[in-house]
């Protein structure tokens, strides 16, 4: 069984025929922006969709994944970042940083985007703590967070059992906002990718 994690960078290498193949697709938030069937085919099984802070809020607010084209056909939906602190409404953001950080607009995000028939997974507080641990940082929502790619990355290292299925990691660059420890992910994914447990494409 092959499981494909495809970030939204550009990928250099036409991997169209390999992911439409995949037993198992995972894309992230409006997959459709940049590199959705360019060189990464289109097939879809799973969206992990960021649920907290600017991201998540403008995903339920402006209804942004309603018309993708592969919702209809979408097994799941993964939340991967804490959902302890649920949003109220989405018209109107925090004042305060750190609220707005850690606020879940996972309720709205599901309401609004026609997303209600959908298998919903929550990758809950235990998780996102461990990952803090590998990358070193506080799970406090400071300075640091681990992307939803990592986030998903090690759920499916704790949720499948990596001696029955290939998994392929391609459209990460490993750079971006500077709330994600970039560096030290990369380094993990490299460590991993040294263990054959995963295999990345750039």
């Amino acid at each position: 069984m092959k499981i494909v994690i495809v970030g939204n960078a550009s990928v250099k290498t036409d991997l169209s025929n390999e992911i439409n193949s995949a037993d198992l697709v995972v894309r992230f938030n409006i997959a459709t922006k940049n590199n959705f069937n360019i060189n990464t085919g289109v097939k879809t099984d799973i969206l992990c969709v960021s649920n907290i802070s600017a991201l998540g809020r403008a995903i339920a607010k402006y209804r942004q994944l309603l018309n993708l084209p592969f919702i209809p056909g979408l097994k799941q939906v993964w939340f991967p970042r804490p959902a302890s602190k649920p949003a109220k409404q989405v018209w109107f953001k925090p004042w305060s940083r750190r609220k707005f950080r850690q606020a879940d607009y996972s309720k709205f995000i599901i309401s609004r985007n026609g997303l209600v028939d959908k298998e919903i997974v929550y990758f809950g507080d235990e998780l996102f703590k461990e990952c803090c641990l590998t990358l070193g940082i506080a799970a406090d929502f400071g300075m640091h967070e681990p992307s939803s790619g990592f986030l998903a990355l090690q759920y499916i290292l704790r949720n499948f059992d990596l001696t029955e299925h290939q998994l392929l990691m391609t459209g990460f660059t490993f750079s971006g906002v500077d709330t994600h420890p970039w560096q030290k992910e990369k380094e993990e994914a490299l460590r991993l990718q040294k263990l054959g447990m995963l295999k990345l494409v750039f």
